[in-house]
């Protein structure tokens, strides 16, 4: 459990913010034509690229190691952008493979749909920098 007065706190929560977006992300895209996934990526990538530059300000000691993770992310990124393969409707748009779908019970969350074979990569890289902010601990 985190201090919620200690100073750092503030940066490890703003950290998670990043690594949930991504990982929301993950989900949108799984459900989305070609041509709009195009800018659920561009967007996956401007996020990584904020990322890097928040952890060079707050995690200077590990910028190499991060770098390489999200350096790792990016062409996950980049290499999903450009599947366009014929998917069965109930499936994956990316990689065809059966969707985990969570029906919340709340009606602001919605539906929520998650591959886990093409957003395996990411969701791991993302944990190991979740793990490096301790933002694994919110």
């Amino acid at each position: 459990m985190l201090d919620l007065n200690h100073p750092r706190t503030r940066i490890i929560f703003k950290a998670a913010g990043y690594t949930d977006r991504l990982k929301n992300y993950c989900g949108k895209y799984t459900v989305e034509s070609f041509n709009d996934r195009q800018e659920t990526f561009i967007q996956m990538s401007i996020i990584c690229d904020e990322f890097e530059q928040f952890y060079n300000l707050n995690f200077a000691t590990i910028q190499r190691d991060v770098k390489e993770i999200i350096d790792t992310i990016k062409a996950e990124i980049d290499h999903l952008s450009k599947i366009n393969d014929q998917t069965e409707p109930e499936n994956c748009k990316v990689c065809n493979s059966k969707l985990f779908v969570y029906k919340s019970l709340i009606k602001e969350f919605g539906t929520f749909y998650f591959c886990n074979k093409c957003s395996e990569i990411i969701v791991a890289k993302l944990n190991e920098l979740e793990s490096i902010t301790g933002a694994v601990f919110i």
